[in-house]
């Protein structure tokens, strides 16, 4: 296994910036593990040996199947299933680390190669899970997914999107923007990498609000 790189701007990452420090704590020792195709097992079981094997006796995998999903709540890495079998990817892998020189040991994460994507269950403050409701904020906020006249600025644009998520839960906002992030950043005038920025700090922001405060301020 060749060495893996860590950039230092990990350390001002938007991403890991909303993680708790054990899931942030995996996602590196993560890294270090799966394979040069940046694929691995998603099994909780599997991981904590493979990733954690001093603390297989200290830990339980229900505590690292939490930071996995937490991990893929913040994109930080993708859930897939492929035959039946679980498996994780990081999805920004090719841009930070060597181009792999041999073939990879897991499933391709593409739905070419009969990939599906996993929805990881949202963790909320009180330690509880739940699935998010992505079904019925979508249903609740399609207007937002409706094709807008041309003559729409990405200005105006993002004033409707935030307004939308200000009348969401964090939770519900968080679930909102994961599931339909595609093409968002092309309709509010930002690239993907700066539409995933300006998102994770808002989020982030509403998230560790004392209060669910509707006054944050979505960026400009």
């Amino acid at each position: 296994m060749p060495n893996r790189i860590i950039r230092e701007s990990a350390r001002a990452s938007p991403t890991l910036d909303v993680l708790s420090a054990e899931a942030e704590c995996l996602f590196y020792r993560l890294i270090v593990t799966v394979d040069d195709h940046g694929r691995f097992h998603a099994d909780p079981v599997l991981v904590l040996a493979a990733c954690l094997p001093l603390r297989v006796e200290r830990l339980k995998a229900t505590r690292v199947e939490r930071w996995l999903n937490e991990l893929a709540n913040a994109g930080a890495i993708r859930l897939y299933v492929v035959g039946g079998r679980k498996y994780l990817c990081f999805p920004t892998w090719r841009r930070y680390q060597r181009r792999p020189q041999s073939l990879s040991k897991f499933p391709d994460p593409s739905s070419e190669h009969g990939a599906t994507t996993v929805t990881p269950p949202r963790l909320h403050h009180d330690g509880s899970v739940n699935a998010p409701p992505l079904r019925e904020v979508v249903n609740r906020e399609s207007r937002v997914t409706v094709p807008t006249p041309s003559t729409e600025s990405p200005v105006a644009y993002r004033q409707r999107l935030f307004r939308t998520l200000k009348d969401l839960s964090s939770d519900e906002a968080r679930a909102f923007v994961n599931a339909l992030s595609e093409g968002l950043g092309d309709r509010c005038g930002w690239s993907h990498a700066q539409f995933r920025e300006h998102m994770m700090r808002y989020l982030a922001a509403r998230a560790t609000a004392t209060v669910n405060r509707p006054d944050v301020q979505p960026p400009s």
